[in-house]
């Protein structure tokens, strides 16, 4: 067995029932051999691995020494089947003796990959590892009733990359610092995430490095955090997994229920995704970000932010796929960045961009009704 199809088989495929630490570092140098290849050489592989990003970001030599095994399953590829393909590796894996960084799970090896830090003695701990690829999630939580709460994340520099999900509710953490060397979270699946929430967070920066996202980020229930400027600004979404749970989700955006939340920026490299919802920030002033973004799939929906008073956010948004709410914003007197939404034929504007044609825009400053984001035209 050589070291290429071993190298791909552990570090993608095992996110599934492996029970050793075998792989070996993302960092390491992959070499070709000189093999001629031809498109017939992946003739009757299953097209949903055909299609998938790690496919198609390894040479096609690699690709070739993998699709033995690939070349076998069907049309519908079930987690039995890739499960076998993967205990295959580890075998072969454990026959090479090799290293890893990969890590198989925390406190202990699981089948989910999961790793979960409820303490700093448990951040500090799992550092030890020099884990830099986590298969599965990763959770920073608390533990009910002990009092050595984690305020310290920067111990896990060392982690690039997440598998499934980053799920953050430590209530004593401030900042996010020691993240920034995460680049990619829920290429893995079933379904990615990113889950952030704390009443003493302030700072959420450190995620500005991550520029692969496969699922949902929500940020949440968080009383210190003012502002968002360049947290995800590099981010772009991707599709999740095809699987039963949620084939080919793009992802979405939710910012919810953050009462210290001033200003909302970032987020200015997505495009063509799911949703996007900013809800019940009863401080939040204005929204700056998602400029990149000129489609959704689904909506976007601003409801209940009290003191919001300025949108200069969404200036490329012209297609929802269902509908625009913009609802109970009392301090918002100003709409017009959504004219292209409801517009697509000025000066008629006898059509709009939203696929179902539904909006509900309600409850707002004067001049922000439909009727007066039509008549006003583009934003000066």
């Amino acid at each position: 067995m050589n070291y290429y199809r071993l190298w791909v088989c552990i570090i993608v495929i095992g996110i599934f029932s492996c029970h050793q630490e075998e792989s070996i570092s993302f960092q390491e140098e992959i070499r070709s051999n000189d093999i001629e290849v031809t498109s017939s050489d992946f003739d009757h592989l299953n097209q949903s691995i055909l299609d998938s990003e790690w496919w198609n970001l390894h040479p096609e030599a690699i690709r070739l020494d993998l699709a033995e095994d690939l070349r076998n399953l069907g049309e519908e590829v079930t987690m039995d089947q890739i499960r076998k393909i993967q205990a295959k590796a580890i075998r072969r894996g454990n026959q090479m003796n090799f290293r890893a960084n990969v890590c198989q799970g925390y406190p202990n090896a699981n089948d989910r990959k999961d790793v979960i830090l409820r303490t700093q003695t448990d951040v500090d701990d799992f550092a030890q590892l020099n884990c830099s690829v986590i298969l599965g999630n990763l959770f920073i939580l608390r533990r009910t009733g002990i009092h050595i709460e984690i305020t310290d994340l920067t111990p896990l520099q060392h982690v690039e990359f997440i598998g499934s999900g980053l799920n953050i509710s430590s209530p004593a953490l401030t900042t996010l610092d020691g993240l920034e060397g995460i680049e990619s979270i829920g290429s893995l699946g079933p379904i990615g995430r990113i889950y952030i929430e704390g009443n003493k967070l302030n700072n959420i920066e450190a995620l500005s490095g991550v520029n692969k996202m496969h699922g949902f980020i929500r940020i949440s229930n968080t009383s210190r955090l003012k502002f968002i400027t360049d947290a995800f600004n590099n981010t772009q979404f991707f599709p999740t997994s095809k699987n039963d749970i949620a084939p080919n989700q793009k992802g979405g955006v939710s910012i919810n229920n953050n009462k210290g939340l001033l200003k909302l920026g970032g987020f200015n490299s997505l495009d063509d995704f799911n949703s996007i919802s900013i809800y019940n920030n009863i401080n939040l002033l204005s929204i700056n970000g998602f400029q990149s973004v000129h489609s959704l799939d689904h909506y976007v929906s601003i409801m209940n932010n009290t003191q919001l008073n300025k949108i200069e956010g969404f200036s490329s948004l012209t297609s929802l796929g269902l509908y625009l709410q913009v609802q109970d914003n009392p301090s918002l007197n100003e709409c017009c960045i959504f004219f292209p939404v409801l517009c697509s034929n000025p000066p008629l504007c006898s059509e709009n961009g939203i696929e179902q044609n539904v909006t509900f825009i309600s409850n707002n400053g004067p001049l922000c009704t439909e009727q007066e984001i039509l008549d006003n035209g583009l934003c000066n």
